[in-house]
């Protein structure tokens, strides 16, 4: 993000018992408008693992000893991860969630990529509302970004605690998404939650020389 509306300031430490592994794909590491690197940024219990062409296949097991695994993808496999939970035994232990991130496709070959995710229980959330990521388009309607898939797998994960670390993901989400659209241009700064820091300026650069058109750069139509 531009950083005169950086969001790392604001960006909670919500401390959870469910432990998060992104499966980050190479080509998202340098996109600002990712998600699910801004979900590590808020839950300390968590790590990346970079995942493509020119990255090594990881071979060890993504999560800790104390932690059962479970991805988080709509595999052919996939049960409600409600389901999954309901029948887990009192005590057991806690989960490691493993969210493959990128593009659809790059997420869906994730599983046969790296060989300790074929064989772990693979879930799905159900979406309940439109999802409030404004950056990308869908592939499919009733889709939503990687983080707004975590936020909703954490709220049933982590108890009574799980709606509001759902709350606070989505405040941060729509924090960054509306400040992204204000340097676009598109949204007002009174439309943004928070607001928007003093002195930060849009990503307009014509409108500095508002005055003087000629100065402005010529698009193709002209």
């Amino acid at each position: 993000m531009h950083q005169n509306v950086c969001i790392c300031g604001l960006v909670p430490r919500i401390e959870t018992q469910t432990h998060l592994v992104l499966v980050l794909h190479q080509l998202e590491t340098k996109k600002p408008t990712n998600t699910g690197v801004l979900a590590t940024r808020c839950l300390p219990n968590s790590r990346i693992v970079v995942r493509g062409q020119h990255q090594p296949v990881p071979n060890e097991t993504l999560w800790p000893d104390t932690h059962d695994p479970v991805l988080l993808f709509p595999t052919e496999d996939a049960r409600p991860l409600a389901d999954l939970l309901a029948e887990r035994p009192a005590g057991a232990k806690p989960i490691a969630l493993v969210v493959p991130d990128g593009t659809w496709s790059q997420a869906s070959r994730a599983r046969r990529r790296i060989p300790c995710l074929s064989q772990i229980p693979a879930a799905t959330v159900t979406v309940d509302g439109p999802s409030i990521y404004r950056l990308r388009t869908a592939n499919e309607p009733g889709q939503v970004c990687t983080l707004e898939a975590i936020a909703l797998a954490f709220e049933h994960l982590e108890g009574s605690h799980g709606p509001r670390v759902r709350e606070q993901l989505h405040t941060m989400l729509r924090i960054m998404v509306e400040r992204t659209l204000w340097t676009r241009g598109e949204l007002q700064a009174s439309e943004v939650t928070g607001g928007i820091p003093a002195g930060a300026r849009p990503d307009r650069p014509w409108e500095s020389v508002a005055n003087h058109p000629g100065d402005r750069p010529k698009t193709e139509a002209e």
